[in-house]
């Protein structure tokens, strides 16, 4: 059976109750109990409903009841709420039935409930239905997850941690599209693009040029360093080009030079000591 809310057709309640703690009382089960009962036609109007589930197809059943006379009485408190009987009641007042037979037990609705509980049917509800599916979904994809995730090693070892970390990496990285480094892509070093300068090498590049360009200009205060590499680099580019120059600067550290071919600038030279 499947049970379904009824829309807003239905009447307003004071008092409301879950189908599947509502007793299913039978006349026999009345027999046997503690209360005084009365049988009687009421007014469909003064019975009050107190729950919204029902169950489908037995409204049809209650029909066909009304329709060949087997239908049975609707079970009611003392205030006339309806213990067992909401599909009956249905009926009766969806074909505008004034009146209809009832059983009155002289108890309270909340009593009834209570004694008869062993009667109460234990079809779940649609909501309870929908919850149990979502309960059980969610506990296989949390066993599925447990199961992916397990490591032959023992749990805290460093190879459990390196285990679960290449798994990791591994979900973490499995549907990525590699990417490609586009500086060393275009790298002459195509094989080994190695270590591309950082923008200090570059400032460090820059802060040298700035230094030679402000010793032309005049005065500059720079560390002993920068000022023995910026001096270098100019006699180093002097030497290159002027063979005396390149002679002084040899006797300054007690060279002496020789050039093997003289006619030609860029030919062999020979260094010794004076």
């Amino acid at each position: 059976m499947r049970l379904f809310e009824l829309g807003n057709e239905r009447p307003s309640l004071d008092k409301e109750f879950p189908r599947n703690i509502m007793p299913q009382i039978r006349i026999e089960h009345l027999k046997d109990s503690p209360f005084q009962t009365e049988h009687v036609k009421e007014l469909t109007a003064n019975l009050k409903p107190v729950q919204t589930q029902r169950v489908k197809g037995m409204v049809d059943k209650a029909k066909r009841g009304f329709a060949d006379g087997t239908i049975r009485p609707i079970i009611v408190d003392r205030d006339n709420y309806i213990v067992n009987g909401h599909h009956r009641y249905d009926v009766a007042r969806g074909t505008e039935l004034d009146r209809v037979n009832v059983i009155r037990v002289d108890a309270t609705i909340e009593e009834l409930i209570k004694h008869f509980s062993n009667t109460a049917s234990q079809e779940p509800t649609m909501k309870e239905q929908l919850q149990a599916k979502l309960d059980l979904a969610i506990r296989l994809r949390e066993a599925k997850r447990t199961e992916e995730g397990k490591s032959p090693h023992k749990k805290g070892t460093k190879k459990y941690k390196k285990h679960m970390a290449a798994m990791h990496a591994e979900s973490q990285g499995k549907d990525k599209p590699k990417q490609n480094n586009p500086v060393a892509k275009h790298s002459r070093n195509m094989a080994g693009a190695g270590a591309h300068k950082s923008p200090k090498d570059y400032d460090r590049k820059n802060k040298k040029k700035d230094i030679s360009s402000q010793l032309d200009e005049g005065p500059y205060i720079a560390s002993r360093s920068d000022i023995v590499h910026s001096v270098m680099r100019e006699l180093e580019a002097k030497a290159h080009v002027d063979d005396n120059f390149l002679h002084h600067l040899a006797e300054l550290v007690g060279k002496k030079l020789t050039q093997r071919n003289q006619d030609n600038h860029r030919g062999r030279w020979v260094s010794q000591k004076k």
